[in-house]
């Protein structure tokens, strides 16, 4: 099953114009498209991660969708093994595209989607081949990523200051090690994707 999720900003006449085609597509099986408010929107999808449910997701931005990319994510989906584990492509084209570049802090402007793959379960004790489900497209993607990630999406196994940390800043991450090296030396804000101070 696939499911879409938008959010749309704006005079709601347009909005109903701009989604007539994704209607006219086919019948969905549900359609919760409706005025709501922006907070209602950010936990659309908190119900994939409750309390107690063991979760495991790896992340790459990909320069485009192309028709070999979404092959890949199909083949590697018809092999699931857990009922709560899905495959999310956010769009991050258009105003996302714009800005100060190497100058932001969000470094990641050439990808136009965001591809998260998320494997959940309920037993502790299968945790390695619902994590090894989730590496293997993973692995199997990175010929269409931009070699970028994006820093929210960053899982459990990251090393402090590896490659995955640079990658999600980019052009940016020296700037950022200089702050940490003038205001954190000693480390003490670590409890995140922690970027490494190097005095």
């Amino acid at each position: 099953m696939a499911g879409i999720v938008i959010c749309y900003n704006g005079d709601i006449e347009e909005e109903e114009k701009l989604l007539e085609p994704l209607r006219k597509f086919g019948p969905p099986i549900a359609d919760l498209v409706s005025p709501m408010p922006y907070t209602v929107v950010q936990t659309m999808i908190d119900a994939l991660t409750p309390a107690g449910r063991q979760n495991y997701k790896k992340a790459h931005f990909l320069a485009d969708l192309s028709d070999e990319a979404i092959d890949i994510m199909i083949d590697s989906f018809k092999g699931v093994i857990s009922p709560f584990s899905a495959v999310i492509v956010q769009h991050t084209g258009g105003e996302m595209q714009h800005g100060a570049g190497d100058a932001a802090a969000y470094s990641q402007r050439d990808g136009l989607y965001n591809q998260i793959i998320f494997s959940a379960w309920l037993d502790r004790g299968e945790s390695e081949v619902h994590i090894k489900w989730n590496r293997d497209p993973w692995e199997a993607m990175k010929p269409h990523t931009t070699g970028g990630v994006y820093v929210n999406e960053i899982g459990r196994e990251v090393e402090e200051g590896g490659d995955m940390m640079r990658s999600a800043y980019g052009a940016a991450y020296p700037r950022l090690v200089e702050m940490k090296n003038k205001y954190d030396p000693k480390n003490l804000f670590r409890h995140n994707q922690n970027i490494k101070p190097t005095v």
